[in-house]
């Protein structure tokens, strides 16, 4: 019987080796998830380390009848070549795993991943098809631009730094919201102006809404997000992917996700 453990602190991971010592008959997968991005992996009102990639990550384990350790990583800990950090790294051979990452081309030159377990989608511009966001934002015109709340990557740090949407030293104001959903529905009705991020999955729902920055702003984003893996951790990926593939056909990948109310994160059927 698979067995799962979820550890918040970095300080108890070396309980793991008397753990590992006690059960040498079989390996201790460890699992690094990141507590600061939800709904991926967050702290809740009571203080439990949870989420999306969590709840996925014992699915997938159980699935390949797997025994697993879910730590918290910092992002430093999983794709940095140069992990000196205290606590367990992916590099440094303490973590088999970090999940979820995006696939890039930087990181895999170095590093391997798993199949993908939530999609990704491009980021964009997005704006009303008439009357919207005239692009580069001038200082000039106050503009609403919606955010998500939990995307922080693409906030708006990401969108001052491109000169093609923001003129530098223009202002505007901010408005968060808890879904993709929401914001594309106040950009049908008009009460924001643009939106910098994914979009929703069906489309069709906004017929007034196009994206309007004429580009792709992220090319690393469309390959899916999986397990990151060092390249010579072989036995690591078998069993993830091996998982992933019973857990997706299973049906309790959605079940799992559900909850979350992502659905423009989620593969459709099952299937990756």
């Amino acid at each position: 019987m698979a067995r799962i453990r979820t550890l918040l602190s970095c300080a108890v991971f070396a309980s793991l080796a008397t753990l590992g010592s006690s059960m040498t008959q079989k390996r201790i997968f460890t699992i690094g998830i990141f507590a600061s991005l939800e709904p991926y992996g967050y702290i809740d009102a009571k203080g439990d380390f949870v989420g999306m990639a969590l709840d996925t990550a014992r699915g997938i384990c159980a699935a390949a009848g797997a025994d697993c350790a879910i730590v918290h990583a910092p992002v430093g800990h999983c794709w940095s070549s140069a992990d000196n950090t205290a606590g367990p790294t992916l590099m440094g051979g303490q973590i088999d795993a970090c999940f979820p990452f995006k696939e890039t081309k930087q990181r895999k030159w170095s590093l391997d991943y798993s199949t993908p377990v939530f999609a990704s989608r491009n980021v964009e511009f997005w704006s009303k098809a008439t009357g919207g966001v005239s692009l580069p934002m001038a200082g000039a015109t106050a503009y609403k631009i919606g955010f998500l709340a939990s995307g922080p990557w693409y906030g708006k740090e990401f969108l001052n730094a491109r000169t093609q949407l923001v003129t530098p030293g223009a202002t505007y104001t901010e408005q968060t919201f808890s879904d993709v959903t929401a914001i594309f529905a106040a950009l049908e009705a008009g009460t924001i102006d643009g939106y910098l991020g994914y979009a929703p999955t069906d489309l069709s729902l906004y017929p007034n809404v196009k994206s309007v920055s004429g580009e792709v702003l992220d090319p690393d984003t469309g390959f899916g997000s999986g397990f990151l893996l060092r390249k010579d951790n072989v036995e690591a990926k078998q069993m993830l992917n091996h998982g992933i593939q019973r857990y997706m056909a299973s049906g309790q990948y959605h079940a799992d996700t559900a909850k979350y109310n992502v659905d423009y994160l989620i593969f459709k059927g099952g299937k990756v």
